[in-house]
């Protein structure tokens, strides 16, 4: 499974990148043969979203 994470308007710190990881490598669980996942992290003044696609 391959893993990207981008970053919106901030710089991801490596525990950020960690904790993403972390949470991704449970989705094997439900899904099979994932091939690519894509995290797309953002920041719009107090707005944090999280975009992720399988």
């Amino acid at each position: 499974m391959g893993l990207r994470i981008s970053g919106r308007h901030f710089e991801i710190t490596d525990a950020l990148k960690e904790h993403v990881r972390k949470r991704t490598d449970n989705f094997e669980k439900y899904l099979h043969k994932i091939i690519d996942v894509h995290a797309i992290l953002s920041v719009e003044k107090y707005r944090k979203t999280a975009e992720i696609s399988v």
